[in-house]
């Protein structure tokens, strides 16, 4: 039996939806199911969604099959069911990178955040960004200017970082331990404890 909440508004000044967004590296994954654990919520990641779409196994496939502009939409229109769904727990879902550059997106992140959905920017310098690229494998991760992933980042925060900050209701550091960016984001999911 699947129940639905009635409205997007919070449950005792709780988020029941919290929308993490921020460049590639910035902890969208990696934190977003340890917060939904600690908020007794469940996580969703976007990039796991939108591919699927397209009939690809990742980002990257779409994107190298499709084109950027046809992997967007698919985006948007996994963004759109993923903000229809109605759950029992609260949703951590984790925005792909470049969600917010496609417009039809961002109206589908303003209405869901004056719904009441907490939008919630991870932050980290190009420095650590880039640090963090190195450790890992970046194959499945597009490249958005043609260079390597690792040395366009720079370009991308530059692109993107003013984007962010606009469409989050709270800008998160998150350059520091994993727990300790998890602590933030439970206080800001939780302001009252």
């Amino acid at each position: 039996m699947l129940a639905f909440w009635v409205s997007e508004q919070p449950i005792h000044g709780k988020p029941r939806f919290v929308i993490l967004l921020g460049l590639r590296a910035s902890g969208k994954t990696t934190l977003g199911p340890v917060l939904a654990e600690q908020i007794g919520g469940v996580f969703l990641d976007l990039d796991d969604h939108s591919g699927l779409r397209l009939q690809s196994p990742n980002t990257a496939a779409a994107i190298r099959a499709h084109g950027f502009e046809k992997f967007r939409v698919a985006e948007s229109q996994a963004l759109e069911t993923a903000l229809a769904m109605r759950r029992v727990k609260p949703t951590v879902l984790a925005l792909g990178g470049g969600t917010p550059t496609f417009a039809a997106s961002r109206e589908r992140l303003a209405k869901a955040r004056a719904g009441g959905a907490l939008l919630i920017y991870l932050h980290a310098s190009p420095q650590v960004l880039r640090g963090r690229l190195e450790k890992t494998d970046t194959s499945k991760r597009p490249s958005i200017t043609g260079a390597g992933v690792v040395d366009e980042v720079d370009t991308v925060y530059r692109e993107r970082d003013a984007l962010y900050r606009e469409v989050a209701a709270i800008t998160i550091d998150a350059e520091g331990a994993p727990a300790a960016t998890v602590e933030a984001l439970v206080r800001a999911v939780n302001p009252g404890g």
